[in-house]
């Protein structure tokens, strides 16, 4: 067990991105003392070897157990990633569906009844026989006011009130 114990401190180490330096800068040692351990040529004192379990947040399965011993340690860890992975693939086989039945929809009418919704709301350039713009006075091009500033909308208001006043009457 305490033979994988500085080979084992160096993984740890390094999965979270610490320096030998930085490392034993945290524990209050020497770097030379970290290199020494990570080398198995020296251990730590209890002392240390406490600090070394909290700043890494390891217990004694992950300090000296062997390579199969802290994957069995790690199975619960492992299976709940399993778990989250399931779930962005399902996600994921969720959106696939839904881009398939985007892909059938006939794309082109889709485009042109947008662009018809579009034009009715818009102004849009005049333009001469050729389909060049009109100019106005100010040398800008001239725009002609859209179908939809040419729908009664009071009149059918008020006849959408009159149809309401009907069916409240007739209830």
């Amino acid at each position: 067990m305490i033979e994988n114990f500085g080979s084992n401190l160096a993984r740890l180490r390094k999965e979270r991105n610490l320096t030998q330096t930085e490392f034993s800068e945290m524990l209050g040692i020497t770097k030379q003392t970290i290199s020494n351990i990570e080398q198995s040529k020296a251990y730590p004192s209890f002392t240390t070897l406490e600090k070394i379990s909290q700043l890494l947040k390891a217990g004694p399965t992950e300090l000296f157990g062997t390579e199969n011993e802290i994957l069995l340690y790690n199975t619960p860890k492992l299976l709940d990633e399993v778990d989250s992975y399931q779930d962005k693939i399902h996600n994921i086989l969720k959106l696939e569906q839904a881009l398939e039945k985007i892909n059938k929809i006939d794309l082109d009418n889709l485009v042109d009844q947008v662009s018809y919704i579009q034009n009715f709301f818009s102004k849009t350039p005049r333009t001469d026989e050729t389909g060049e713009p009109i100019l106005d006075n100010d040398n800008q091009v001239s725009f002609a006011d859209s179908p939809y500033s040419k729908v009664p909308v009071q009149e059918i208001e008020k006849l959408a009130m009159q149809i309401k006043e009907i069916k409240r009457f007739k209830d």
